[in-house]
């Protein structure tokens, strides 16, 4: 009988072993699929192409929305405002160096002005709409960046992840995605970052919202690749199939 008891004790700890080396390992899994998503999800609506092999083509302003949602782009300067608030700052190397984290030792922003003597990753285009990249500043003398407050925008992008899969050292997500525009009076839901194909108009965020979980089968289909590379996913590819969306594209 002892033996008997014995040989339960030592099944049921080889059981709970094994379960908690499983909940380790999908854990782990889930925290790196809940990391990627949050750092595209301000982002990938609003690219300017359908297609990309090579994710260092998106723009710079798309660049650094990025980094804002990356978990590891943290401050390492400080910056002083003219109200005496300390703000923080984001060295050039700093900036530089995190982006590679997500989309390639090759990837870079440039931080020469343009030809309207401004800086493009500063400029009001495509993922401007996330918040976090609203209001930047840049001291090209201490080469930092900062943001002295946050903007408010009027496009919410509502995101359903429909699947994940890993296969080694790749990583493919894929996603339906509806924007919802504030407007004066009430809350407009669209398929597209274009504002061609509305879905229809709703009297609060809340209902817009709720309409979009029975709409995302009209969305466009977002699908992601992304391949290990020393300790990091990096964002590789991306496509927006328009041919799968529930609606009529012409």
């Amino acid at each position: 009988m002892k033996k008997y008891f014995k040989y339960l004790l030592i099944v049921s700890v080889i059981i709970t072993l094994s379960f908690l080396v499983y909940m380790i390992f999908s854990n782990k899994h889930k925290d790196k699929y809940t990391s990627l998503k949050k750092t595209v999800s301000n982002t990938f609506f609003f690219l300017y192409n359908d297609k990309y092999d090579n994710m260092d083509d998106i723009s710079d302003n798309c660049k650094m929305s990025l980094l804002f949602d990356y978990n590891g782009f943290k401050s390492d300067k400080v910056i002083i405002n003219e109200g005496g608030k300390k703000i923080d700052g984001y060295s050039k190397n700093n900036i530089a160096t995190s982006l590679k984290k997500i989309l390639g030792k090759d990837s870079s922003i440039n931080f020469s002005l343009n030809n309207e003597n401004l800086y493009n990753f500063m400029s009001d285009t495509e993922c401007i709409y996330n918040s976090k990249v609203s209001d930047l500043s840049y001291d090209s003398t201490k080469q930092i960046l900062y943001s002295d407050g946050k903007e408010h925008h009027n496009k919410t992008i509502v995101i359903n992840w429909d699947s994940e899969y890993s296969n080694g050292d790749i990583i493919e997500l894929k996603a339906s995605a509806l924007m919802i525009v504030e407007n004066e009076n009430d809350y407009t839901l669209y398929v597209d970052k274009d504002m061609n194909y509305p879905i229809g108009n709703y009297n609060t965020l809340k209902e817009a919202k709720d309409a979009a979980l029975n709409n995302y089968f009209k969305s466009y289909k977002y699908e992601f690749k992304f391949y290990k590379e020393n300790d990091n996913y990096i964002w590789k590819k991306f496509e927006r199939n328009k041919t799968s969306s529930g609606i009529i594209v012409d």
